[in-house]
């Protein structure tokens, strides 16, 4: 079949915006695995701490790191203050908002 030379121009321009539209998906597609890749690496963590029958909870702390030399935890809070908990103390060591404490405690019943 023979085209005419508008029918070409008029391919040609849908071959040139086919070419942009895979190069504009491709870009999309990276930047959203790039996203979900940086969204899934958590930075902070949540320590609970129990000593002499009382818990204490840091949150949002870096990743606890173990001393074996001292037998420590060692990590920094929000405010770039360093801890060092005796490994012996440490409860839990979860990411940041996935504790297994409870999320909610209702209150007392009202007499």
């Amino acid at each position: 079949m023979y085209l005419s030379m508008s029918d070409a121009q008029i391919l040609s321009v849908l071959a040139k915006r086919m070419v942009k539209c895979v190069f504009m998906l491709r870009i999309a597609v990276l930047s959203f695995m790039s996203v979900v890749l940086f969204v899934g690496c958590k930075s902070s963590y949540d320590v609970t701490v129990s000593s002499m029958g009382t818990s204490r909870k840091f949150s949002g702390v870096t990743k606890p790191v173990y001393n074996k030399a001292t037998g420590r935890y060692v990590f920094k809070d929000s405010l770039g203050q360093e801890f060092a908990v005796p490994a012996i103390q440490v409860r839990e060591i979860a990411p940041h908002g996935e504790s297994s404490e409870p999320k909610f405690i209702a209150p007392a019943p009202k007499k």
